[in-house]
């Protein structure tokens, strides 16, 4: 086969200082492998697999030696970890578009906030159940979208966090023409590759359709009880007219 087929089946540089007298070589495509030099070096992934190859042709004397072979190594073994380290970039850059677009499309509000509760990003269902842009609540705090009361109870709630780990609490929250709406607030730490906490992230649930369902299954047990206490009043009735006709 051709010198570059050797490389691919061996996976091994290859060296050849007089193409002339290298008997057995067939042409890979180019007539200049006819005479000069050769070095051939294989580029390999992380898994040692063959990914691509180098190919040194010196035409002109003198001829590559056992020491440029050697050399050439240590250089295809710097591209192999520049290639490496390219393709670990470019994993991680799909990884982050993947988790941008899941959070990006969730159905739940999610904000993430520096040590001081300050946003450094919100996604687009958080601006939308709020009615503020994103350059609008990047900066806020939560408690900038709650009542006096609500705020009372959010510094209770966050100083049991504090002290026994984060749980979810529920508060009203105002969105940016006045209204109030109910919310669920799932926080967690975010820590830094020493473990030290850095920040928080929150799911926060827009809860105003759970509230009307309870409410109006309410409205209905109740309309229920009604109705049961007045059937249960007219058997009653019914009863008592019956014994004073006998």
């Amino acid at each position: 086969g051709s010198v570059i087929e050797e490389v691919l089946i061996t996976n091994k540089p290859l060296l050849i200082r007089n193409l002339n007298k290298h008997a057995g070589i067939l042409s890979s495509g180019w007539d200049g492998y006819n005479d000069g030099s050769l070095i051939i070096f294989p580029l390999n992934n992380e898994k040692g697999d063959l990914t691509g190859i180098i190919c040194l042709h010196n035409k002109m004397p003198p001829p590559f030696t056992p020491q440029d072979r050697e050399i050439g190594s240590i250089l295809a073994s710097l591209c192999n970890e520049t290639l490496r380290a390219t393709h670990a970039l470019e994993t991680l850059r799909e990884s982050e578009e993947l988790y941008r677009l899941l959070v990006e499309t969730m159905n739940d509000g999610l904000g993430m906030q520096d040590m001081e509760g300050r946003f450094t990003y919100v996604n687009n269902k958080l601006c939308e159940m709020t009615g503020f842009s994103r350059e609008e609540l990047i900066g806020s705090r939560i408690q900038d979208f709650l009542d006096e009361e609500n705020q009372k109870q959010f510094r209770a709630a966050s100083a049991k966090s504090t002290a026994g780990g984060f749980r979810p609490f529920e508060f009203e929250m105002k969105r940016k023409d006045g209204t109030s709406f109910p919310v669920i607030i799932s926080p967690q730490g975010l820590k830094n590759s020493d473990g030290a906490l850095k920040g928080y992230f929150a799911v926060i649930v827009d809860i105003s359709q759970r509230k009307e369902d309870e409410e109006a299954r309410r409205k209905m047990e109740a309309q229920l009880q009604q109705a049961q206490k007045m059937e249960a009043i007219g058997t009653l009735a019914g009863g008592i007219s019956h014994d004073f006709n006998n």
